[in-house]
């Protein structure tokens, strides 16, 4: 890398970075959220790379249920655009590139943090071509999906955790994933 791109990734990072302090300056509590988020993030890409896919969904919920979908109250609704906000400012000023699945585990963690209800999606969909599969993860808390959104839209959901604080006063529901790969196959005795 030469030193004019180094000085211009480093003044693009420099801008970026002052923007996302204007965004967070005036709100102290809002800074911490955005720290936490930018660490989170830089976590959870090396615990991606690390950690088999089995051993994070062990600890994302439960397999194949959903968080209730229903209108959460305005202060938990708040508290959940502040994690999203959080997650997109800090995203780009990673020295890692965050794609879906980061952003996802951190959002994951961050509703964790605050006992909110969530549910974690893996899901699929056809490529461009149609000849491969892309593949995306989105989280949803409520009726609000916090991260992955509007791109989900676009797959279809093959896994689903869901997690309901245990002082939650929401009961878990079972998932309405039910399709032929999600069942659990009975055995033939």
């Amino acid at each position: 890398m030469s030193s004019s791109s180094r000085a211009s990734s480093r003044s693009r990072w420099l801008q970026r970075s002052a923007r996302a302090a204007g965004a967070v300056g005036r709100d102290p509590s809002f800074a911490g959220l955005t720290a936490l988020s930018w660490t989170l993030l830089i976590v959870s890409k090396g615990v991606i790379r690390a950690v088999p896919l089995r051993r994070i969904t062990a600890h994302l919920g439960l397999d194949r249920h959903e968080a209730p979908a229903d209108s959460i109250p305005r202060d938990q609704l708040r508290r959940v655009r502040r994690v999203r906000q959080a997650i997109l400012i800090a995203a780009p000023l990673t020295p890692t590139n965050s794609n879906c699945y980061p952003h996802a585990l951190t959002a994951h963690a961050l509703l964790r943090l605050s006992r909110l209800p969530s549910t974690f999606y893996y899901g699929a969909a056809f490529d461009a071509e149609g000849s491969g599969l892309d593949t995306h993860v989105w989280v949803r808390c409520g009726p609000y999906v916090v991260t992955g959104a509007p791109e989900h839209r676009r797959y279809a959901a093959l896994a689903a955790f869901g997690h309901i604080p245990r002082r939650s006063p929401v009961a878990a529901v079972p998932a309405r994933l039910d399709g032929p790969a999600l069942r659990t196959p009975r055995p033939p005795w």
